[in-house]
């Protein structure tokens, strides 16, 4: 494929994950990333390439990633983590942070330790709230779309970044463990 066709594969895969949504600016930005592959590809990005173009053209893929998006937009809606450009960035760093936090210490998704952490993340979400965020991150995870930025980045001979799927698992397990929470208490200023 020349640099322009694999350029419209990539605008025609972004387009129907995003068509009619009002997401995240930054999200889309980070999807519509093209795959530059250089003259002399090494045999590495050449595998990455195939596999992504197969990715992007299979419509499981492509709906699961919708199903992500259209979370990301349900939540920018509702005035969530996505209602600001960079707002899901910022959750999952926080995310991030807090459950390795916990994973290196060595706290179970179903200890109290664990309680603890989703409280601190989702300060004190009910029942309801917390079914949501579990659906979303199952949604996060099966949407495959770590694999498709990791291809990216070894396509264009960057360091992929670190995978989050087990930290998410990890806060699923929490929430899982923990699916009724009381209301948050309302925090005293020290």
């Amino acid at each position: 494929m020349s640099a322009r066709e694999r350029r419209q594969m990539i605008d025609d895969f972004v387009a129907e994950v995003f068509n009619g949504l009002d997401s995240d600016p930054l999200l889309k930005e980070k999807l519509r990333l093209t795959p530059e592959l250089p003259d002399q590809p090494t045999p590495e990005q050449v595998d990455a390439w195939v596999e992504l173009a197969e990715l992007v053209g299979d419509a499981d893929f492509r709906q699961r990633m919708r199903k992500m998006v259209e979370y990301h937009a349900e939540s920018r809606a509702q005035g969530g983590p996505a209602a600001q450009p960079g707002g899901y960035q910022r959750f999952t760093r926080q995310m991030v942070s807090l459950v390795e936090e916990a994973r290196e210490r060595g706290i179970a998704p179903d200890s109290p330790g664990a309680a603890q952490v989703v409280d601190r993340l989702l300060e004190g979400a009910d029942a309801t709230r917390l079914a949501y965020v579990r659906e979303r991150l199952r949604a996060g995870l099966d949407s495959q779309s770590e694999r498709y930025h990791r291809l990216l980045a070894l396509i264009n001979g960057e360091q992929p970044r670190p995978t989050h799927a087990g930290n998410l698992e990890w806060l699923l397990a929490a929430i899982d463990s923990h699916p009724t929470r009381p209301p948050a208490q309302p925090r005293t200023p020290r």
